[in-house]
């Protein structure tokens, strides 16, 4: 795992213990982090959502430059949808 995502995922790990998906129901870690709002915190969500980008910006670090040419060209009116 790269470090700059290390970080998010030891938060997320951390938020996820605190809650009754793992702690009550003692589910494994990886099912409760797919889960929603009343069965883990809204907390855990955005940092479930907020790691996962950050994963996803290192499969495809590209990706985000290329939205914001496309977005610029729409703006500027160089394509259509």
């Amino acid at each position: 795992m790269a470090k700059s995502c290390k970080g998010l995922a030891m938060e997320l790990v951390k938020c996820l213990s605190e809650t009754d998906c793992v702690k009550v129901q003692k589910r494994p870690y990886k099912e409760c982090a797919g889960e929603k709002v009343p069965n883990i915190t809204s907390e855990c969500v955005g940092l479930r959502e907020t790691y996962f980008n950050c994963k996803r910006g290192q499969v495809y670090p590209d990706r985000c430059k290329l939205q914001l040419v496309l977005a610029s060209f729409l703006l500027i009116g160089c394509i259509e949808i």
